[in-house]
This record gives structure tokens, C-alpha cells and sequence, in this order.
């Protein structure tokens, strides 16, 4: 039986971030609490969607997970810290999404971290 203070974790605040030029959107905005009522393990820190068409221009679902670092230390397979998360998240998005198809990527904390660093700086000019 999972204790009180497990399942509370479990159905925490919302944990998924639609991109930013998407806030707007309606399908955006339910997939995202359709997302939320999937129950996950504690080791899910956020998660980043994103609508977009596919590379044959098919409408996707993209969904970056950010993981604990820890979930990935002590994981002796990756399968262990993606499969719990990716398995549930695709069986709802495959009956709620409206035919789009779902892109899940792992990713850590510590990675996002330095993505987001990266993405902050400034761009530096080429010299000619």
C-alpha cells in the first residue's frame, strides 16, 4: 500500500510547463492537465511540452521529462528512471491527444540547467 505522504507527492502541484509562445492554447492547456492527472514517480521534476508537427508534418505532442539527477545516479538502467514515466505518459496522450502522436526525451536536472544557461547568454557575433 503506498503511504499518505507518497501519494500526496504523487499528485503534487502541476508539474508540466507548456512552451511559452503556446500559454495561450487551448489543447495546449488541457494536455497539460491531462498530463498533471497522470500519476508519475516523485523523481519527475517538470515536464516542458510543446505542440508541433513532426518531421512529415504530422501533429505531435513533444514533452521533454526533467528528471532528479539522483534518479539517474542510483538507476542501474536508464529503462528503470524512463519506463515508469514514458509507458503511462503514452498511453494517456495516445486516448487523450487528439491523434497526436507523442515525442518523450529524458533529460536531467543538471543537464536542463546548463541548456537553460547556454540559452540565456548572449549570442556572440562571427567575425568576417
Amino acid at each position: 500500500m503506498i503511504a499518505e505522504t507518497e501519494v500526496e507527492r504523487l499528485i503534487a502541484a502541476p508539474r508540466t510547463v507548456i512552451a511559452p509562445y503556446q500559454k495561450d492554447d487551448a489543447e495546449a492547456q488541457q494536455i497539460a492537465r491531462d498530463i498533471d492527472a497522470v500519476p508519475l514517480p516523485p523523481y519527475v521534476a517538470e515536464i516542458r511540452l510543446r505542440l508541433d508537427d513532426d518531421w512529415l508534418g504530422n501533429p505531435g505532442v513533444f514533452l521533454y521529462v526533467i528528471a532528479e539527477d539522483e534518479a539517474f545516479e542510483k538507476a542501474k538502467r536508464i529503462s528503470e528512471v524512463t519506463v515508469p514515466v514514458d509507458h503511462p505518459l503514452t498511453q494517456m496522450l495516445f486516448a487523450k491527444a487528439n491523434g497526436r502522436f507523442p515525442f518523450i526525451s529524458f533529460r536531467s536536472v543538471g543537464e536542463q540547467r546548463e541548456l537553460d544557461e547556454e540559452d540565456a547568454k548572449p549570442a556572440k557575433r562571427r567575425r568576417r
